[in-house]
């Protein structure tokens, strides 16, 4: 090993990089993979995922296993149809498996025979007809798998996968097809508890580095400081407590640092790397956006609080707890919490905590404010309308006052001409003019009472509806 060796700052570790260290994640998933079972890699980003995908793929083809690698984030395009988007997939797996020469039909020509059938009969026919009658033992890797979220057809397609496992039991053919889904996410965001196939994998645990595995990272640092490699990066150790991304960016920092009186070499990088320019950093940014950002944020924030005062927590399962060591800044170990490493802890700390709670506790006043005032407005609006639909029922009352009298004098002669009717004393034509005036009375009578209820229900209804602030807003707003 010379000075042009160099460690891997972000991006995919090649198997066969020296810094690549095997851990009990590669040993698990090659296992499954082996035994054709569902498996799943769901953890933060930038702890070796897609290393851990390209370092089983090459062992299961080194042992005669057909793979397929899949980078959702790559050619699919966030605005893809369903359409669209599946024979981008079937397309990658046709390339990767060179299977273009062994099948009949072109595929997008079989394809769009196929189109008769909805888009997922045709995804299992695919896998049915033309892959696995030409490949024995099938290994898809879907990376990136977080990006389903963009799509509205992403439940169908967990679902697609799912049927498939499922037919095992009676198509004894898809035994040959086993599906790895890697990505940041949590298995209840990306599809709902029906259709999920993530109940019927296994969740591979990727754990951080162990102290013990990681001779080849102060091997390379004797290269350049002689007889302090194992110190230095014991040094290194103590901050990243072996995140992969952190021990491998604050290495080649040591690495390439003048050869000079190391014992205080390692603190000055971390300062310099992370603590006073922790923003420009991808991973502490990924860390920082992800939790202010989320809608439990403050949530989070006074979880990971506690947790600063403590050296660990007992895991309850909080959706917040969740979330923090999905986004990578806790972790869980015998189902307790701890902060994952001391950079996270020196740049993370209470005074980061107290800031953003802060902010968080002034965007919620600005945003009961905007409430209040909007209830406000909406209040004096229907006070207006009310006014307005008063004065319009008084001048309709008034205007039909008049016509009240002269409903009196009808009514008035109906009376009369009832009494005289009664006596014998009118003709017939009497009877049927006063019939006739008793019906006109009867109908202006309603007309006159719906005018009315008129006139009172547009004055108390109001065209639109006020969402008050609730008792525990307006408190907030007092203090």
């Amino acid at each position: 090993m010379t000075n042009k060796f160099s460690f891997v700052v972000g991006g995919t570790l090649s198997p066969d990089h020296p810094t690549y260290v095997k851990r009990q994640a590669d040993t698990q998933l090659l296992e499954v993979c082996l035994h054709h079972e569902y498996a799943y890699v769901l953890t933060t980003r930038q702890v070796g995922k897609s290393s851990l995908m390209v370092s089983t793929a090459k062992t299961l083809q080194e042992r005669n296993v057909s793979v397929v690698q899949i980078d959702l984030s790559g050619s699919f395009g966030r605005n893809a149809t369903m359409e669209e988007w599946y024979f981008t997939f079937v397309d990658d797996v046709i390339e990767q498996l060179e299977l273009s020469q062994e099948v009949d039909d072109d595929i997008e020509q079989w394809w769009a025979s196929q189109h008769p059938l909805p888009t997922l009969k045709r995804f299992e026919r695919f896998w049915r007809d033309l892959v696995l009658p030409h490949r024995s033992e099938v290994v898809i890797f879907i990376d990136e798998i977080d990006y389903m979220l963009n799509y509205e057809f992403k439940n169908d397609f967990f679902a697609g996968l799912r049927f498939l496992y499922n037919q095992r039991k009676t198509v004894p053919i898809y035994k040959q097809l086993t599906f790895v889904l890697l990505g940041t996410a949590r298995p209840e965001t990306l599809s709902d508890a029906k259709n999920t196939p993530f109940n019927i994998g296994e969740w591979i645990v990727v754990d951080d580095l162990q102290l013990e595995h990681c001779e080849p990272f102060w091997q390379a640092l004797n290269e350049k400081h002689p007889h302090q490699g194992r110190i230095l990066f014991e040094d290194i150790y103590d901050w990243t407590a072996g995140h992969p991304y952190l021990t491998q960016k604050l290495s080649q920092a040591v690495f390439e640092a003048p050869n000079e009186q190391t014992t205080t070499l390692v603190e000055r990088l971390v300062d310099q790397l992370f603590i006073h320019n922790h923003i420009s950093d991808h991973n502490l940014n990924f860390v920082q956006n992800n939790i202010i950002s989320h809608s439990l944020s403050q949530e989070m924030l006074q979880e990971y609080n506690e947790l600063l005062k403590h050296e660990f927590m007992p895991d309850k399962g909080t959706p917040a707890s969740n979330y923090l060591q999905l986004y990578g800044l806790i972790k869980k170990d015998d189902n307790k919490l701890w902060i994952r490493n001391n950079i996270y802890k020196k740049v993370f700390n209470q005074g980061w905590v107290a800031e953003h709670l802060r902010q968080r506790e002034q965007e919620r006043y600005v945003e009961l404010q905007q409430n209040l005032e909007r209830e406000q407005l909406e209040t004096k609006r229907l006070q207006q309308q009310v006014a307005t639909n008063k004065t319009e029922r008084e001048a309709l009352i008034e205007r039909y006052s008049s016509s009240l009298w002269v409903m009196v004098v009808f009514l008035a002669f109906i009376v009369v001409g009832s009494i005289a009717l009664a006596l014998g004393g009118w003709s017939d034509i009497a009877v049927v003019g006063l019939l006739g005036i008793w019906g006109i009375t009867f109908i202006f009578v309603l007309w006159y009472t719906s005018q009315l209820k008129i006139a009172d229900s547009t004055s108390s209804q109001p065209d639109s509806t006020t969402i008050p602030l609730s008792p525990s807003e307006r408190v907030s707003l007092d203090h």
